[in-house]
């Protein structure tokens, strides 16, 4: 990664495609495990989720 702060540069960051892709793929593979600790947080604290429907 390079910062650049020239004005003839319109980028701010640059980032190497590999390290985009690896950070995609670790980010796809841990979703799924994310996700099963926020469902077993949400039973395990007894949360509860109300939807209302304002009437107009």
């Amino acid at each position: 990664m390079r910062p650049r702060r020239g004005s003839s540069s319109r980028s701010c960051l640059e980032i190497p495609l590999t390290a985009g892709l690896a950070a995609t793929a670790l980010t796809v593979a841990l979703a799924p495990v994310l996700v099963a600790v926020g469902a077993i947080a949400a039973v395990v604290s007894k949360v509860i989720l109300v939807v209302e429907r304002e009437e107009a």
